[in-house]
């Protein structure tokens, strides 16, 4: 997709500056021949240039460029919790007041702070460990030694591009994104970190912390995740004990999620709803939606047929959350809140509803 356009220029600075760049021509010149095919193929299948560019996947998303930024620096500090171990002592209290300022800017400018409490004090904490980042990012070209060193001098580049490609280039944020600056962030960090006992003790704490952090956000995934394969079962399920098969055909059921959810319900034989496949729709079939997930949304005129059957609502007694819309978690996209995680402790995981097809108007 599109991060390859940026695999090339740091494949190209880092030949460039070894002075290998005849090296480097028939590789990355082969690469991108073959992307420049496979755009070439997606624009004749398509006919427009963005949806060639990023293979069509919510390419018409207008998210606010503001909104943009805050998230990925919160995504930025919800995935390394450094805080300020990796600033210089001298600078630590100047870091570090930079970087409340940059927080509480940031906190007080962003669009949308609809949160629950938790979920604003869990957006400040992360703006500011990613303001700490960023500042000790910055504070490296002020270091005129350091950026004589051809390593430093490539890990900044390939750090700051990625920032900037993902703001400009990507379509929204997710936390895999993070993935693509995450390398030089840390390589650079290590190389240019100021000895001492606190970094011996911070370093280690972190480590731990982070560990059984990300298992705890691992299992949450994990019960959020299960509760499609689940109820893809239990509703399926449900459709044919109330309406066995006919010689002639399975009852046909329809539904409007993605994700795992899709996967699970094409497995049990469904078919997703789309606006392609409306005129498809017969009275007496079923559709199965959701409410925290990814789904396909209906013409109001069209939902008028839906008549309520039964709702199923998947619970788990661990409070972390990847996807939750009211609690600003957006793990997997941005557009779900500015959180990769949040804290849910009443156990609520997805909602599950399945109708049966009426005539217009009978809902």
């Amino acid at each position: 997709k599109e991060w390859a356009a940026l695999h090339y220029v740091l494949l190209g600075f880092y030949a460039w500056q070894r002075g290998r760049t005849r090296d480097a021509l028939i590789p990355l010149g082969v690469g991108c021949i073959l992307s420049a095919g496979w755009i070439a193929f997606n624009f004749k299948m398509t006919g427009e240039l963005l949806p060639a560019l990023t293979g069509g996947w919510f390419v018409t998303i207008d998210i606010p460029r503001v909104q943009r930024i805050i998230t990925l620096i919160g995504f930025l500090g919800g995935s390394v919790v450094v805080m300020g171990c990796f600033l210089p002592t001298d600078k630590r209290r100047i870091g570090a007041g930079l970087a409340v300022l940059a927080a509480c800017g940031l906190f007080m400018i962003y669009p949308d702070r609809g949160l629950p409490g938790f979920s604003k004090i869990l957006l400040l904490a992360i703006l500011l460990n990613g303001a700490f980042l960023l500042v000790r990012m910055s504070a490296a070209f002020r270091n005129r030694e350091s950026l004589k060193d051809r390593d430093t001098q490539f890990l900044l580049f390939w750090f700051w591009s990625a920032i900037v490609f993902i703001i400009l280039a990507v379509s929204y944020n997710a936390m895999r994104h993070t993935l693509i600056f995450l390398a030089p962030l840390i390589l650079f960090l290590f190389r240019t970190h100021s000895p001492g006992k606190w970094f011996k003790v911070s370093v280690p704490a972190n480590l731990v912390f982070l560990c059984a952090l990300s298992l705890a956000i691992s299992f949450g995934d994990y019960v959020y995740s299960d509760s499609y394969r689940k109820y893809a079962d239990v509703v399926v399920a449900e459709v044919q004990s109330h309406e066995p098969a006919r010689p002639d055909a399975e009852p046909k059921i329809w539904f409007l999620g993605h994700w795992g959810f899709q996967y699970y319900m094409e497995r049990n034989g469904a078919e997703i709803l789309g606006f392609d496949k409306l005129h498809k729709v017969q009275v007496g079939d079923w559709v199965a939606d959701l409410t925290v997930g990814a789904r396909n949304f209906m013409p109001d005129g069209f939902r008028s047929q839906f008549q309520l059957f039964k709702k199923y609502e998947a619970r788990h007694p661990w409070p972390f959350r990847t996807m939750h819309h009211g609690l600003g978690a957006g793990w997997y996209s941005e557009m779900w809140g500015p959180l990769p995680f949040a804290l849910k402790p009443d156990g609520e995981l997805e909602t599950f509803t399945l109708y049966k097809i009426g005539k217009p108007g009978k809902n």
